[in-house]
């Protein structure tokens, strides 16, 4: 209940594209596990553990949040027209009418970052999911299709 919230601030900006970093994390939530169970047995599935805590795996949950993120800023009155613009070709049959026009990236560093990623995930999310408004119902309805 400490560290879970320091870990997660902000963690839909900061989300890490590096393996190291994102092991890292994910060994934190490994030793975590391991305490909240006073488990701490080299034979004792770590997953198993995980799925008896129902804990996600923390790329999911960043992912949900970057994507919870966006969809505030999507649907904010006033940021809507400062950050993004419409996408310039909607195809009915496979996209849908929030899709977001993809941003230039000249570095592969600026490509991994919140807004060209999270971009890219919003504009393949199905039609049913990114066209919500409502904010409960887009992350209950988000939680389903990442399950």
């Amino acid at each position: 209940t400490l560290i879970r919230p320091k870990v997660e601030y902000a963690s839909a900006i900061w989300d890490p594209q590096q393996a190291y970093i994102i092991n890292n994390l994910e060994s934190l939530q490994n030793r975590a596990v391991r305490f909240i169970f006073s488990d701490y047995s080299r034979f004792t599935s770590v997953t198993a553990l995980k799925q008896r805590a129902e804990l996600e795996p923390l790329s999911c949950r960043r992912h949900f949040a970057r994507l919870t993120l966006l969809h505030k800023l999507y649907h904010h009155p006033t940021l809507h027209d400062d950050f993004f613009l419409p996408h310039p070709a909607v195809f009915p049959r496979r996209d849908h009418d929030n899709k977001i026009k993809r941003i230039t990236c000249r570095s592969s560093l600026y490509a991994k970052s919140f807004i060209p990623r999270t971009i890219i995930d919003w504009n393949n999310l199905p039609s049913h999911i990114a066209t919500e408004v409502n904010l409960q119902s887009f992350q209950h309805s988000l939680k389903q299709t990442m399950d």
